[in-house]
């Protein structure tokens, strides 16, 4: 016997299961993606719009008719019907999307993991002089007596390159600070610190570099222009040249607002900021 479908009957019954809420669930950001948040000085609301028209729609819409919609209607064959009845489909989209409880943004960061990330040091390593040893030191702004071993190996194994702290931490906790300062808001950070990170003198040209772990807190001003995903900057990456575990660069890193460098009396910061504002 030949069953009569309809389409409104189908959705009905849809309708009604209907949970109070869904997340609706974003695949993470990609390398290009995570760098233009880092780059752009965009406010909030383009952000998550440019977001959403180039990569979360889609998969908004594959969360509907993949993974929610045959819980919904389990039946093939009714699933099917209803697909080909916009109106249908529009009317049970709408309801779903009122009941979603998720952030575009918030949910990409969150989604995406840790990842390679350096921060320029601002000073270049030129030859294997002791003058350059002294010059990485000063720039990170460690004790050079107990880490003259790390840095000399640093300058010797290199000769010419960047120098740049580099660690392995959570995207949100690094691209959420670049969009504050972006944003001007009051959690945008003015300074960035590092507790026993490693640092890498890298010639991203050449493919060439060497690491180290140093020993003490590098604490620089922030400026997403000397922040950058390994894999999005230059040439080479580190992990291009070394095929690093990246884990083994985990340390512990925070970002200080301006209000707490001045709280903290972080030498010279304040006048860094000062001159920034």
């Amino acid at each position: 016997m030949k069953r009569t479908l309809d389409s409104k009957r189908i959705l009905k019954q849809a309708l009604g299961k209907l949970a109070k809420t869904y997340t609706l669930g974003y695949v993470e950001l990609s390398d290009e993606q995570i760098a233009s948040l880092i780059e752009s000085p965009t406010d909030a609301n383009e952000v998550e719009n440019t977001l959403y028209d180039n990569y979360v729609s889609e998969q908004r819409w594959y969360a509907l008719r993949e993974i929610i919609l045959p819980e919904l209607v389990p039946d093939r064959v009714e699933r099917e019907f209803l697909t080909d009845d916009d109106d249908a489909m529009d009317t049970l989209w709408e309801a779903i999307l009122e009941r979603d409880d998720s952030t575009v943004l918030d949910d990409l960061l969150r989604n995406t993991g840790s990842k390679l990330w350096r921060y320029d040091l601002g000073v270049s390593i030129l030859d294997r002089s002791i003058e350059s040893v002294r010059a990485l030191a000063e720039a990170a702004g460690i004790d050079y007596a107990a880490n003259l071993e790390a840095l000399t190996l640093l300058v010797n194994e290199t000769g010419e390159g960047d120098a740049w702290v580099i660690w392995y931490g959570d995207t949100g906790r690094v691209v959420q600070p670049a969009l504050n300062h972006h944003w001007q808001n009051a959690d945008a950070p003015g300074a960035i610190t590092w507790t026993d990170p490693h640092i890498v003198v890298l010639n991203s040209a050449s493919g060439s570099g060497h690491d180290e772990q140093v020993r003490g807190t590098i604490t620089l001003p922030f400026d997403p222009e000397r922040l950058a995903l390994d894999s999005k900057r230059g040439y080479y990456g580190w992990d291009d040249v070394a095929s690093v575990y990246k884990p083994a660069y985990e340390c512990k890193f925070q970002f200080l607002t301006r209000d707490e460098v001045r709280t903290d009396t972080v030498a010279g910061l304040v006048s860094v900021l000062d001159g920034c504002r």
